[in-house]
């Protein structure tokens, strides 16, 4: 019998590594820079639920410094130290 992690998929958030550093706004907006509505992107996060922004666009660095991303309709603002891992494709 196979155990019955095997052949499926989780989509579940990976436990955070303690021995990681969180992720900074800047190392985040670095991440993102290829974001130009040509792709979506998927953020997972590590205390709450994925989110998905089609057609992604990174939003320049404001005098806020928050790292905002567009889907072109609205506007989401991503808190970095909570950011788990981001899927974009």
């Amino acid at each position: 019998m196979l155990p019955a992690s095997h052949g499926s998929e989780s989509r579940a958030t990976p436990e955070p590594d303690p021995r990681r550093q969180p992720m900074t706004n800047d190392q985040l907006r670095k991440a993102l820079r290829e974001l130009n509505t040509e792709r979506d992107a998927t953020f997972f996060f590590r205390d709450a639920p994925e989110c998905t922004v089609a057609n992604a666009m990174l939003i320049p660095d404001e005098p806020d410094h928050l790292v905002k991303v567009s889907d072109g309709k609205h506007i989401y603002i991503i808190d970095a130290e909570h950011v788990a891992w981001i899927r974009i494709g």
